[in-house]
């Protein structure tokens, strides 16, 4: 479509529209989200004389920057919550394939997979319009998720069609499921691990579109099944570490293999912490560096000092 080829944004748009691709109602509601997306994005780089390109993490600052949009105290966050999902639907619906309903029912599915293998018509039925290609390395993780004991087969029950969903809504829907069940099995406690998504739908979602967008997060993560909680409890990501607050933590130990521990575990809770950060849209890629070189700078400098105490 060389029509829709514009410089601005708003241009191609009502170019789209012209063209049929979408709907008038849908490119003012793209205009509209546009235009209030740009208008906090100037406002934000004129409060902090910056070029920056994501919210303050504190919600007073968001609120502060809602009043100079003439926003009323407190109204930001929902605003801004309920517009981005509205884009985000949409975007759904325009570019990716929905499927209406399940291919098959929680209990067929779960049958499905009691057998030890399927034929390939039958998995590209029920796996190729989840977006998976490599169909045969599919079924296979979906049977190690599941697990042979009755118990975790009932709790994977639960999850199973909104695993599916998830996988299909990632950027590598084969990659989400094999780290997926990778970190299953680093997890250690299968039961557990399915109850826990089951009770955390949105959870899910999220973690599996974090696996899904490559391999190194995927492996940092699986080294490290812990920090799990870092998915399921948004607050423990709202505001990232300081370098200081990393040399507090690490300050009171004074075994040198304690320590050694404890500093791989405090960098690898803040590189998930920062990647899971900039996933959801609350950080871009140059603070996603400048985070990064904060926990370099913090643990570097603990070691230092751990160093010149011994």
């Amino acid at each position: 479509h060389t029509a829709i080829r514009l410089p601005g944004t708003q241009a191609a748009l009502n170019a789209l529209a012209s063209e049929n691709i979408i709907s008038e109602a849908e490119k003012q509601q793209l205009i509209e989200a546009y235009v209030f997306l740009r208008r906090v994005e100037h406002m934000l780089q004129i409060m902090t004389n910056q070029q920056l390109y994501h919210l303050p993490a504190q919600k007073r600052a968001r609120d502060q920057l809602g009043i100079r949009l003439e926003i009323a105290d407190g109204e930001f966050d929902i605003q801004y919550k309920q517009l981005t999902q509205n884009t985000r639907a949409l975007f759904q619906d325009l570019f990716y394939k929905r499927i209406d309903r399940p291919v098959l029912s929680k209990k067929s599915f779960n049958q499905a997979l009691s057998q030890d293998r399927m034929p390939l018509r039958e998995l590209k039925t029920w796996l190729a319009p989840y977006g998976f290609n490599n169909l045969a390395a599919s079924f296979r993780n979906l049977k190690d998720i599941r697990g042979s004991e009755e118990r975790s087969q009932q709790a994977f029950a639960s999850v199973s069609i909104g695993l599916l969903e998830a996988c299909r809504d990632a950027a590598d829907p084969d990659r989400a499921l094999s780290s997926l069940e990778g970190l299953v099995q680093a997890y250690g406690q299968r039961h557990a691990f399915l109850r826990m998504l089951g009770d955390a739908p949105q959870a899910l979602r999220f973690l599996t579109h974090f696996l899904g967008l490559g391999p190194y997060f995927a492996r940092v993560l699986i080294a490290a099944p812990e920090w799990l909680d870092l998915f399921a409890k948004p607050e423990l990501i709202e505001v990232p570490t300081t370098a200081s607050e990393l040399m507090a933590e690490l300050a009171p130990i004074t075994d040198e293999q304690l320590f050694m521990t404890r500093l791989r575990r405090l960098r690898t809770r803040e590189v998930l912490k920062a990647g899971i950060r900039h996933h959801a849209g609350l950080i871009d890629w140059p603070t996603l560096f400048e985070e990064f070189s904060v926990v370099a700078d913090g643990l570097v400098q603990a070691a230092a000092n751990f160093v010149a105490t011994q």
